[in-house]
């Protein structure tokens, strides 16, 4: 549904999007997209979609040996982009269960398909650096 242009914009905004586990299969099955399918009809209209990845999106890196480590496959940065994600967070408690490796390749293929990811980085600066979008 084609919304008319106008000086607002309306945001759709979800939690935490914990794509492994059960999740895997779908991955294994080339069917990561219909894992999203339901979701990605709820943002119909949404000039922009927000979610929370509360997980390391990559198939690289090492677990964390002092913690419970979340990894899904890195074909759902895809996945996500054909529900509708526009910008995810990455910062919560399992952006480096798999160290900085498994969190840059997840930020590389999150951009790869066309997400920005926000709110956390290598350091500082990176966690601070904001992603401007124009809507409307």
């Amino acid at each position: 549904m084609a919304r008319e242009a106008s000086n607002s914009a309306v945001l759709a905004a979800v939690g935490d999007l914990a794509l492994h586990g059960l999740y895997d299969r779908h991955a294994e099955e080339g069917r990561a997209d219909s894992a999203l399918a339901d979701a990605s009809r709820a943002f119909e209209g949404a000039d922009v979609v927000f979610g929370n990845v509360e997980c390391v999106l990559s198939d690289g890196g090492e677990p964390r040996p002092d913690k419970l480590c979340l990894r899904g496959s890195p074909v759902y940065a895809g996945a996500l982009r054909t529900a509708g994600f526009d910008v995810v967070s990455t910062a919560n408690n399992h952006s480096f269960d798999f160290g900085p490796e498994g969190f840059e390749r997840m930020g590389q293929a999150l951009r790869l398909a066309g997400i920005d990811p926000v709110g956390a980085g290598k350091n500082l600066a990176g966690a601070l650096q904001p992603v401007k979008l124009t809507r409307n």
